[in-house]
């Protein structure tokens, strides 16, 4: 029905028929017209109202008022009090909005309150959610954008500390590690496993040395690796009972006839000169266990040659330890033979002149990237730390230009 040309002829009816036989018809008229009207409007209130149900559900926030805008009901629904309830279901719509932005809201910031990184994290995401409410509907969203911005910018300095708050214990475990490490030095190139065992053991159980625990736990378990190879090498040999070998003890070579030691973990080689002496694992010469322990061969090579890296690491032959160290990095996955490899680099030039190194490759990172306040700072750093170093010696000219510019 044409309700929007209705309804002002009705009013013109009635008041042209005031005081006359038709007024009280034409006042019925006008009501059964509002009632049919008011049914017609139900039914398409009742439509949107499922439409933005509907893209709700799916989070279309914005679909959802869309279903109440004035072009989507039409002109004849608009009259009479059509236009004051479609705007009050608008409104409702719009209060669904906030609401949900309100609420996220506050679950985010409740999640912020943590100050941790968990905390921004979950916050950040739950804003997010917000953030797709229609802004112009939701303060709360735009609320949620403007915190949003906030927690991100606490969630980036949290991680900034978090790392250098990691690095620095990375950097007091290494340093630690590194003093145990040449504790042992001496006991390892003696061959006295057990007493090294034991000063690890130790250092476990101190506090002080907790930074380094995992360092010093995979040192103790090198350690046994490296024991485990020396005892293959004893079993190859014991399996070569009668046959005459060479071995090397110290400076001078014994050469006699193996024979089998039953009940010990080792053997006795019968010098042709009539004395016979015991070997144990621990002690055959680094050299005699290389000869002698299964060779580096198949699946297990790479391992193998890591094993024979430790032998001559522990030995103190720097030498044919990054030889072999070397090879176990090129027969397969490289990273776990890196830190071998630096080892060796800090005992032959010192733990200062290799962190000087390091050092300063960072600061030319930082240099070429263009990163001027951060270049600043680490070559600030490096002269505090490693000044009277050879490496900042021979990098003084190259220092002087990048403080310059």
């Amino acid at each position: 029905e044409g309700f929007a040309q209705l309804f002002p002829a009705f009013e013109r009816a009635a008041e042209e028929a005031k005081a006359t036989p038709v007024a009280k018809a034409a006042a019925e008229e006008l009501v059964e017209t509002q009632a049919r009207h008011a049914k017609a409007l139900d039914a398409a209130l009742q439509g949107a109202q499922a439409a933005a149900d509907a893209a709700r559900a799916k989070n279309d926030w914005k679909g959802a008022l869309e279903a109440f805008r004035d072009e989507a009901l039409t002109e004849d629904l608009r009259a009479g009090n059509g236009q004051r309830r479609i705007e009050e279901a608008r409104q409702a719509e719009q209060g669904k909005a906030e609401a949900a932005a309100a609420k996220l809201l506050a679950e985010a910031r409740a999640k912020a309150q943590a100050l941790s990184i968990n905390g921004f994290v979950e916050a950040l995401e739950i804003a997010k959610q917000a953030e797709a409410l229609p802004a112009e509907f939701a303060p709360s969203a735009r609320q949620a954008v403007e915190e949003a911005q906030r927690w991100s910018a606490a969630l980036e300095q949290l991680r900034k500390t978090e790392e250098q708050e990691r690095a620095a214990r990375l950097e007091k475990g290494r340093e630690l590690a590194f003093a145990v490490r040449k504790e042992l030095q001496p006991l390892l190139q003696g061959n006295r496993f057990a007493a090294a065992r034991e000063v690890l053991e130790a250092r476990l159980r101190e506090k002080a040395y907790a930074a380094a625990a995992e360092l010093l736990k995979a040192e103790k378990a090198d350690i046994d690796t490296l024991l485990a190879l020396r005892k293959e090498a004893i079993e190859v040999l014991r399996k070569s009972a009668g046959e005459k070998v060479s071995l090397t003890k110290g400076a001078s070579k014994l050469t006699g006839v193996i024979k089998d030691a039953p009940g010990t973990a080792g053997l006795s080689l019968k010098m042709s000169d009539g004395p016979e002496f015991t070997l144990g694992p621990e002690q055959l010469d680094a050299a005699d266990v290389d000869a002698y322990a299964p060779p580096p061969a198949g699946a297990a090579a790479q391992e193998n040659l890591r094993r024979r890296g430790l032998l001559f690491m522990a030995s103190g032959d720097f030498p044919k330890a990054r030889a072999y160290f070397t090879k176990s990095r090129d027969a397969g996955p490289a990273d776990a033979l890196k830190p071998y490899l630096e080892r060796i680099e800090i005992f032959e030039m010192g733990e200062k002149e290799m962190g000087a190194r390091k050092a300063w490759v960072e600061v030319e990172s930082l240099y070429n990237a263009k990163r001027w306040k951060e270049t600043k700072l680490a070559l600030e750093a490096f002269k505090e730390r490693f000044g009277t170093t050879k490496m900042a010696r021979e990098t003084q000219k190259s220092f002087e230009t990048m403080l310059a510019d």
